[in-house]
C-alpha cells in the first residue's frame, strides 16, 4: 500500500513539473505615439493591418527576434530579441521615440497570463485589480540568465520541435518538420511556430503546402498565406490553396 501510495505521489509530481516546464507567455507591443505599426517575430508577421497596439498570445520559444515597420514609411524600423525568462507571463513593451525618426522597444510592464496589468500606460483595458510585479521576466537585451527549470518528460509535438531546431542544415529542418505532419494535422499556431524555424521563405513555403494540405477549413488559408512577407511567395501559395478548395 505504501508502495502504491509513493508511486502515485511522484507520478502527480512529474505530471506537475511537466506542465511548469511548459514555455507559454503572451506579448504587447503598443505606439506610445499611436503611430500603426506591423509586428514581426522570428520573420512571420504577426498583425495583417498595422495597428497602434499588437498582442501576440501563446508563444513558446524563449527568445524571439522582434522587429517594428512602420506604417508611415518616413520612421525607421525598431528591432531587438526579447527573452523570456519564465513562464506564464504576458509582458508589455512600449515604443519609444528616439530622435526624429528612430524607436527603441524598452520593457514597459508584466502580468500573470489570468492577472491584471498594474501599469498606467497599459494598452489593454482590463480589470484595476492590482498584481505585485516581483521579477522581471522579460528584456529586450542581453541579461544574465537564471537558472533553467528542469525538463521532465515532452510531449511528441515538443520533442520533434527540438528536432527541428538541432538540425545543422535547412534540408535538415524541412525533413524533420514534415514527419510532424505525420503525427496530426497541426494548429495555425503550430504551424507558425515551426514556420519560424526556417531561414528561406522556399522552405517555409514547401512545409505550409503540406500543412495547409492536411487542413479542412479553406477559410483559415489566409492566416497560413499572411504569415509570408514576400509577395510573390505569397501569390505561390495562394494559387496552390486555390486548388484545394
Amino acid at each position: 500500500m505504501k508502495f502504491r501510495n509513493l508511486f502515485f505521489a511522484f507520478v502527480f509530481c512529474a505530471l506537475q513539473l511537466a506542465v511548469k516546464a511548459q514555455i507559454v507567455n503572451n506579448l504587447v507591443v503598443f505606439s506610445n505615439e499611436g503611430q500603426p505599426f506591423t509586428l514581426i517575430l522570428d520573420g512571420l508577421k504577426e498583425n495583417q493591418t498595422p495597428a497602434t497596439n499588437v498582442r501576440v498570445v501563446g508563444l513558446d520559444l524563449k527568445a524571439y527576434q522582434v522587429k517594428v515597420i512602420y506604417e508611415d514609411k518616413k520612421l525607421k524600423d525598431a528591432n531587438t530579441t526579447i527573452t523570456f525568462f519564465r513562464t506564464g507571463k504576458e509582458c508589455v513593451f512600449g515604443l519609444n521615440k528616439k530622435g526624429k525618426k528612430k524607436h527603441t522597444i524598452v520593457y514597459v510592464s508584466e502580468k500573470e497570463i489570468d492577472g491584471f496589468l498594474t501599469n498606467a500606460n497599459q494598452p489593454i483595458s482590463t480589470n484595476p485589480a492590482p498584481t505585485d510585479i516581483q521579477n522581471l521576466t522579460s528584456v529586450p537585451t542581453t541579461v544574465p540568465t537564471p537558472e533553467p527549470v528542469p525538463t521532465p518528460t515532452l510531449s511528441v509535438y515538443q520533442t520533434l520541435l527540438n528536432s527541428i531546431a538541432a538540425q545543422p542544415t535547412e534540408a535538415g529542418k524541412l525533413t524533420t518538420a514534415l514527419t510532424l505532419l505525420k503525427n496530426g494535422t497541426l494548429s495555425i499556431a503550430q504551424i507558425k511556430q515551426v514556420l519560424a524555424f526556417f531561414a528561406t521563405d522556399q522552405s517555409k513555403l514547401a512545409f505550409a503546402k503540406q500543412a495547409c494540405a492536411q487542413l479542412k477549413d479553406p477559410t483559415i488559408y489566409a492566416q497560413i498565406v499572411g504569415a509570408f512577407i514576400s509577395e510573390p511567395i505569397k501569390q505561390e501559395l495562394q494559387i496552390f490553396l486555390q486548388g484545394k478548395k
